[in-house]
């Protein structure tokens, strides 16, 4: 987006241009992928007026400052199991910064820590007795 900036001239009794501006325009195609219980990669597409993206928690506070038109992604660490997340993103250069975009997920849950594998599969066997020299069970 682009805009210029105007100033008051007192002396011309007049409006001067101080300077030409261009923000970047918001990431668009924002993703999220390789989600586990501790990790999630968010993905973008930049745009060429930006020289870096910034990465936001929920209460915009700065999580990661990405610079490069180049840095399109970024795995989010120190996340926890079985909640959901929103972050937002937004490409900055040295004119100013676009709008922030919002992306939502939940992390994955952990796995059952005492599974029941084959539970009542199998019934229990009684042993009457072995035969040392075979190995036969009787």
């Amino acid at each position: 987006m682009s805009y210029v900036q105007v100033s008051w001239d007192k002396t011309l009794d007049t409006y001067i241009q101080v300077q030409s501006m261009t923000i970047p325009t918001v990431p668009t195609n924002i993703t999220v992928s390789k989600i586990t219980q501790t990790t999630a990669t968010i993905s973008w597409i930049g745009n060429s007026s930006a020289n870096g993206y910034k990465i936001y928690d929920k209460d915009d506070n700065v999580l990661y400052n990405l610079t490069g038109v180049n840095s399109t992604s970024q795995v989010i660490t120190g996340l926890t199991a079985s909640t959901a997340y929103a972050f937002k993103v937004n490409a900055v250069n040295d004119e100013g910064q676009s709008d922030k975009v919002i992306v939502t997920f939940d992390t994955l849950k952990l796995p059952n820590a005492n599974p029941v594998m084959g539970a009542n599969l199998i019934s229990p066997v009684t042993l009457n007795s072995l035969d040392k020299g075979t190995g036969d069970i009787e």
